[in-house]
């Protein structure tokens, strides 16, 4: 098998719930346009905004951003809209490599084969609730926090008892 299993670099991350006017005028303070579809995603920078539910998104954004969030979760965040910081709750890794596929095939019931190129979705991995975010050359997954030592040793074991390929 030929897969990396490897952490994200911490990035900002912020839970937004609400009024779907206020999280555009929100998400355009860091270059964003809200995605038009759920479960998909947006990109512009180094940010991005996964539309997650009804009236739900998750902003990714570079950690400096965390500089700001003083001014954009307090008293002068827009009322109609709920912003929290949920950097510290959730662990980022990426799944790549030519068996990417089937190693996450392995892992979750999800239909990868029916993701399409900017998916930003809850799923299950190894029965744990995750967002998964489909990218060209690879996956990204977002688990809570305290799920990351048991995520990093069944990734391990996983890639020691996949049958290697013959060239």
């Amino acid at each position: 098998m030929i897969f990396e299993f490897s952490t994200v670099p911490r990035f900002t991350l912020l839970d937004i719930k609400g009024d779907i006017r206020a999280a555009e005028r929100f998400a355009a303070a860091f270059g964003l346009t809200l995605p038009a579809t759920t479960n998909s995603r947006a990109s512009a920078g180094d940010s991005e905004i996964y539309h997650i539910g009804d009236s739900h998104w998750i902003l990714r954004a570079p950690p400096q951003a965390e500089d700001q969030l003083p001014s954009i979760c307090g008293p002068e965040s827009p009322p109609d809209l709920l912003v929290q910081p949920v950097s510290d709750t959730w662990a980022i890794y990426r799944l790549s490599g030519t068996d990417k596929d089937g190693v996450l095939s392995v892992c979750t019931s999800l239909d990868i084969n029916a993701l399409p190129e900017n998916a930003a979705t809850f799923t299950e991995i190894l029965g744990e609730k995750a967002l998964i975010i489909s990218r060209p050359e690879g996956y990204e997954f977002l688990f809570e926090n305290s799920y990351s030592a048991f995520m990093e040793d069944h990734f391990s074991r996983i890639s020691n008892h996949m049958p290697t390929r013959q060239d």
